[in-house]
């Protein structure tokens, strides 16, 4: 019985001898017509009788080609003699295209169980074919088919075939160099058209999606994971660069330039996609790498004068008890979506209206300011008060040691050794009490009215009575602009009562220095 079996295997494979099986005489070469696998390796074509443009010939009832002598076992088994070496052919079987492949489309291609997608691929003679298509050429590794008039070839996937970077999960993105998995250093495999890498199996591809077979036993608690590759609009939305500045793509393109997929590289102008992660890229420039980090909330942070009116003050991402939201590479925050960015300039488009935030600069705290902690007035004329300097550093504003903590268009904090004051804009009502005008006229200011009845009047900061506008002022002096003509105010002192007077019941009273006889 075991012989038997080992006789009809041996009969499978071509390896009977041929005074044991009856010949199988081919009378035209044309019959070998077909794709041929040989166990030397690779695929050959035999076209009209030909293979690679020479003719099979049979002579005497021999069948050769370049000389070989060939001998068909059976119509799917030739073998011939290759100096001690017996080289078998036989027929190409649907199956044998299993695995993935890649399309010269740009596309993958996978064969399961000689199966392509959901098109069964029949062998009938020498003919491969599939609803719509039909296998015309091949090499060594690949093949040519004509679908639909169109020649499309497949090329066995390689592990480098898989380069590029590639998102998945929520927001992790790996790269794939060389056929190696960079961030762990582990190969693809390719073996018998089956891919795995780490453990993971391909079972599904495409030029732009990869689906991973991960874990399980027999097909049991297998998990299904997808990559997609990471696209030029991938990259919209702002990043901070290494070089300084801010950079946005906008649709896969930043200035002018659109950033490329060539193979399985991503490139703009002379520059190559080196790294990336969700929140970092690097490129390289003619060998200078440059680092560029996406924009967050938080980088927001600092003082910002609106074009609405008013300061912003965003601390960790947020203001006015709103928090700026990001959205892949998009900044928003209350309906207002941020259009453009530089170090010192926000542009956001809330609704139909352009507002523009601009960094708070130390000539924006010019003007009239009170302190609420001891009452002295200040003047601020670009960016200095009292031979004070105030400087910017960073996003911060520094005067004296101190540094802004907060700022609005009525009040300032500054905070220095844990110790806050606290400005504000100078109000009319900061200027009341007894003032003597250069005339030697008194003038009395109560709740922000003069005395003639006359509101003093606050716009954008700045004092106004009548035609004179207030211009500096201490708490003791107070300078008007008069259509051009400067008039100072003194705060009444009791030097000035110095004199003679007469009280209401005849009485005369003298004061001297202040004090009264």
């Amino acid at each position: 019985v075991l012989a038997c079996i080992a006789w009809v295997w041996r009969f499978c494979l071509g390896q009977v001898p041929a005074k044991m099986v009856r010949d199988y005489t081919v009378t035209d070469p044309k019959e070998l017509d077909g794709f041929w696998k040989s166990t030397t390796g690779g695929v050959k074509h035999i076209i009209n009788g030909s293979l690679d443009g020479k003719p099979m010939e049979i002579e005497d009832g021999k069948l050769t080609l370049f000389g070989v002598v060939l001998t068909p076992v059976n119509e799917n088994v030739l073998r011939f003699a290759l100096g001690k070496d017996t080289v078998q052919w036989t027929r190409l079987e649907p199956d044998d295209l299993d695995g993935f492949w890649r399309t010269s489309e740009g596309g993958f291609a996978r064969v399961t169980k000689g199966s392509y997608e959901t098109k069964k691929i029949q062998k009938d003679g020498g003919k491969i074919t599939y609803p719509g298509g039909a296998l015309t050429g091949c090499g060594d590794d690949s093949f040519k088919w004509t679908v639909d008039g169109n020649v499309i070839q497949w090329f066995r996937l390689e592990p480098k075939d898989l380069d590029g970077f590639w998102k998945h999960g929520k927001g992790q993105i790996r790269a794939i160099s060389g056929g190696r998995l960079s961030d762990k250093n582990v190969s693809i495999q390719i073996n018998s058209g089956k891919v795995t890498m780490a453990g993971a199996t391909l079972v599904h591809g495409s030029a732009n999606v990869l689906k991973w077979h991960v874990g399980g036993v027999l097909g049991l608690g297998r998990s299904e994971v997808e990559w997609i590759r990471l696209l030029p609009e991938d990259l919209n939305g702002f990043w901070k660069s290494s070089t300084g500045g801010v950079r946005k793509v906008v649709d896969g393109s930043f200035e002018g330039n659109d950033i490329k997929i060539n193979g399985a590289k991503m490139t703009v102008a002379d520059g190559t996609l080196k790294a990336v992660t969700a929140k970092d890229l690097t490129w390289d420039f003619n060998g200078e790498l440059i680092h560029w980090t996406r924009l967050l909330p938080q980088d927001l942070d600092g003082f910002w004068k609106s074009s609405s009116g008013g300061v912003r003050n965003v601390i960790e991402g947020c203001f006015d008890n709103l928090r700026v939201a990001r959205n892949g590479g998009d900044l928003s925050v209350a309906g207002g979506i941020l259009t453009g960015v530089t170090d010192d300039i926000l542009n956001w488009s809330i609704g139909s209206e352009a507002v523009k935030w601009s960094r708070l600069e130390p000539p924006d705290l010019d003007g009239l300011w009170k302190s609420v902690t001891d009452g002295t007035i200040r003047k601020v004329k670009q960016g200095v008060y009292d031979e004070v300097k105030i400087v910017k550093s960073g996003i911060k504003l520094m005067a004296a040691g101190a540094s802004l903590t907060s700022a609005s268009e009525e009040a300032l904090v500054w905070k220095r050794q844990g110790q806050s004051v606290r400005w504000t804009r100078l109000r009319p009502q900061d200027l009341d009490g007894l003032w003597k005008t250069p005339t030697g006229a008194l003038r009395r200011i109560v709740k922000g009215f003069s005395n003639e009845d006359k509101e003093i009047a606050s716009k954008d900061g700045v004092l106004s009575l009548e035609d004179s506008t207030l211009t500096d002022a201490t708490n003791s002096v107070l300078t008007w602009d008069a259509k051009g003509k400067s008039l100072t105010w003194t705060k009444l002192q009791p030097s000035d009562l110095d004199g003679s007077w007469t009280t209401k019941s005849g009485e005369t009273k003298r004061v001297s220095q202040g004090y009264v006889d």
